[in-house]
């Protein structure tokens, strides 16, 4: 049971230096500026889905 906790412990260190070379490379600024995003896209997929469609698009002429 004596390597498990060496273990832990070198994988505790591990967690830290990756968290604070995520913080230096503004990997914490990336993932919220992603989750408002997400956000965002989930309100105008939700409006998009209530407003319906609006009108029809259509590539064939069907004037003449």
């Amino acid at each position: 049971m004596k390597n498990y906790g060496v273990a832990k412990k070198e994988k505790e260190k591990e967690i830290e230096e990756m968290r604070k070379l995520g913080e230096s490379a503004g990997i914490e600024d990336l993932m919220a500026v992603y989750g408002e995003y997400q956000r965002l896209m989930q309100i105008a997929t939700q409006y998009l889905k209530e407003a319906g469609p609006r009108f029809t698009f259509s590539t064939t002429d069907s004037t003449s």
